[in-house]
């Protein structure tokens, strides 16, 4: 599978100098607040891989792709300000997804991370592949 999830950090400059692809200084957080978040990042993903189903009217339509969802996830788990950023090209599994991630419950984000990263904000594939399912 080819999912991969990141985190839109709150803080990013705009028109930063460096070069290009280099966020500029003071973005990046202290490694121990980076590698409980991308553990914490990879817990979302599990979950979020584990409670999904194919559509079954997606399913009968042969219809699949990948769906861009963002989302936060508040100090309780829950996630907030589900947006669909990337259609799969199909209603049936954009409806799907932001539902899922709407119904789902995560672990709460946890303590090692400072306040500037909580509430989390996550943006994550979800692919449909009727050859997986």
């Amino acid at each position: 599978d080819t999912e991969s999830e990141q985190a839109a950090s709150q803080t990013q400059p705009v028109g930063a100098k460096g070069m290009a692809g280099d966020p500029g200084e003071g973005v990046h957080q202290s490694g121990e607040t980076e590698n409980a978040l991308n553990k914490y990042l990879a817990k979302v993903r599990d979950t979020k891989k584990y409670n999904k189903q194919y559509p079954h009217r997606a399913k009968m339509r042969r219809q699949q792709g990948t769906v861009k969802v963002s989302f936060v996830i508040n100090a309780s788990g829950r996630a907030e300000q589900v947006e669909i950023t990337e259609s799969s090209g199909s209603r049936i599994l954009d409806r799907a997804t932001k539902e899922l991630v709407s119904r789902l419950r995560f672990d709460a984000p946890p303590k090692e991370l400072d306040s500037s990263s909580v509430p989390v904000h996550v943006i994550a594939p979800v692919d449909y592949d009727l050859s997986n399912s």
